[in-house]
């Protein structure tokens, strides 16, 4: 028994000290480490997801049926319950372990060929292809691989049909472009196309992946690890997509609030071949979208699974607890509108450019889309509660057109729960603000209520706690310029008051910011009880426009 994981979700969970930070880790069991013969019903070891990203526990086994419903070889998924010496340990999703005996289950007059794991055909060293060998290593034979890496680096990288028909030679053309459409419909953003680099570029490449070596001319993709996936509201909204080839390949782009950087993986030779004829992606997008990716069949594979493991999610001694179970569950729905809106632009070839404000000039809105709203960002709201963003072009707070996030706040069992947050990226995050003084913009709402406004930072230890730096801004039904000073930042007053404060150091988080938080606050709730009067409701709105920074 071991953690399993890698950079972001095992290393990440431990800080300086080597404390754990995360509510669970991920864990894998080995059968066979000291009897090479030892099974359990035929498996040879078994993967438990802690799943620090997603408190629904659905994600993955959502994104494996579209997989799967599109004819794409992928792992089984499930959950479990784990107790470790008698231990309970909570709730786990378990993913089918890709190895021989998986490749045996799906290719069975194929069973015993090579399996890599995140190897792509762009290097021909030996070494590094057989390290990356998952089944026959005492008899390693990559050369299958290794032709097939050296066929696509000696073709012309700017000739996209060569790259195609190269690519063809080696891999089923139609089954690629069936994944690469679920890939883009279920919004796989740490998947193939995710190019990690290093800040020198020494390096870079796509993981989360297996490649199976049906025959010596023949490989096939299989995805992997897909927590990463099904919320359109991502930190890679700069990244060119796969199908656009940038005029300088050399670019790197902030990932994750500017955590990770990215090239494009447009300037792939796999992806190139790929994107020189779209209309088999196309074809395979429209039957998602009519099927396996509508609406409809989404929503009630939602349902059903919350409520098959909704009392041991709730019960999770290590879970998120019930609330946000509940919050991420409505969360998660709301977005399959969003997903398919998104996934129908990308069928039709549309170029959505996520918002990012700029630390040196006046940030309009003036040519910014309602699309645009949602990539790149973050937003919620607790359970009871709904929001939403859009351009507003009707009455705007300056020239033709500003941003309005709309709300409805109702009330939770526990009090001063109704909440919502728009998180929008900085251009070229992480920024240093430090030289500046402050930010001022014109704001208002649909009456008298108070604006939460923060800046984001890697440096906010207790960011995914709400607990950030930031200023309470007053908002009324007239349009207003509103200027907040850096020097005056500080946390929020009930995380002081609770004794919840982490004390991290405001230089710092200056220094490194990523983003900027609203969170326009509930009117009418009793300065008591934290609730609403029983039976309302907090309707309302807040607009902005002309951010800058000074």
């Amino acid at each position: 028994l071991r953690f399993k994981g890698s950079y972001g979700s095992l290393y990440n969970c431990f800080d300086e000290s080597g404390a754990n930070t995360c509510r669970k880790l991920s864990m894998k069991v080995k059968f066979d480490e000291f009897d090479p013969d030892r099974r359990l019903f035929g498996l040879k070891r078994l993967n438990f997801q802690g799943y620090r990203y997603d408190a629904t526990y659905l994600k993955e086994r959502l994104a494996y049926d579209v997989f799967r419903a599109a004819g794409i070889v992928a792992p089984r998924a499930a959950w479990a319950l784990l107790s470790v010496n008698d231990d309970p340990q909570g709730l786990f999703g378990m993913v089918e372990a890709i190895d021989g005996r998986f490749t045996a289950d799906r290719w069975p007059d194929n069973p015993d060929q090579n399996l890599y794991k995140e190897t792509w055909p762009i290097r021909t060293e030996e070494a590094w292809v057989t390290e990356r060998l998952k089944t026959n290593e005492e008899t390693a034979d990559v050369s299958a691989f290794i032709a097939f890496s050296q066929a696509m680096l000696d073709t012309d990288e700017t000739d996209g049909a060569a790259l195609r028909e190269t690519l063809g030679a080696y891999t089923d053309l139609d089954y690629f472009a069936r994944y690469m459409a679920v890939d883009d419909a279920i919004a796989s953003y740490d998947g193939v196309t995710a190019y990690y680099t290093s800040e020198d570029a020494a390096w870079a490449g796509n993981h989360n992946f297996y490649l199976y070596q049906e025959a010596p001319d023949h490989f096939t993709i299989i995805p992997w690890d897909l927590e990463s996936s099904m919320l359109p509201d991502t930190g890679f909204g700069d990244v060119p997509r796969w199908t656009e080839v940038p005029d300088d390949c050399s670019l790197q782009y902030p990932a994750w609030g500017g955590e990770n950087l990215v090239i494009a993986p447009g300037c792939d030779r796999v992806f190139r071949g790929l994107a020189a004829d779209l209309d088999a992606y196309r074809a395979a997008g429209e039957e998602l979208l009519a099927g396996a990716f509508s609406e409809a069949a989404l929503l009630g594979a939602i349902d059903e699974h919350a409520a098959f493991i909704r009392e041991q999610a709730v019960a999770d001694p290590h879970g998120p607890g019930a609330t946000t179970f509940e919050s991420d569950l409505v969360y998660l729905k709301s977005q399959i509108p969003i997903l398919r809106q998104r996934f129908e632009a990308l069928l039709a070839g549309e170029t959505v450019e996520g918002i990012k404000l700029s630390t040196t000039a006046v940030n309009d809105l003036e040519e910014q889309s309602d699309f645009g709203l949602l990539v790149g960002t973050f937003y919620g709201s607790n359970p009871n509660s709904t929001m939403a963003v859009a351009v507003n072009a009707t009455a705007p707070l300056a020239g033709a057109r500003d941003l309005m996030m709309s709300f409805e706040y109702a009330n939770e069992e526990e009090a001063w729960q109704q909440w919502s947050y728009y998180q929008v990226p900085l251009a070229g995050a992480p920024v240093d603000l430090s030289s500046m003084t402050g930010i001022r913009m014109l704001v208002r709402s649909d009456q008298a209520r108070t604006l939460r406004f923060n800046l984001d930072s890697m440096a906010e230890t207790a960011r995914m706690d709400g607990i950030r730096l930031g200023w309470d801004v007053p908002l009324t039904a007239e349009p207003t310029e509103v200027e907040v000073l850096l020097a005056d930042a500080a946390v929020q007053a009930w995380a002081i008051d609770q004794g919840t404060d982490p004390g991290d150091d405001p230089a710092a988080i200056i220094g490194s910011v990523t983003g900027l938080v609203f969170e326009p606050q509930c009117a009418g709730r009793d300065d008591t009880s934290g609730q609403l009067p029983e039976g309302t409701t907090d309707a309302g709105f807040f607009e902005v426009d002309d951010i800058e920074f000074f």
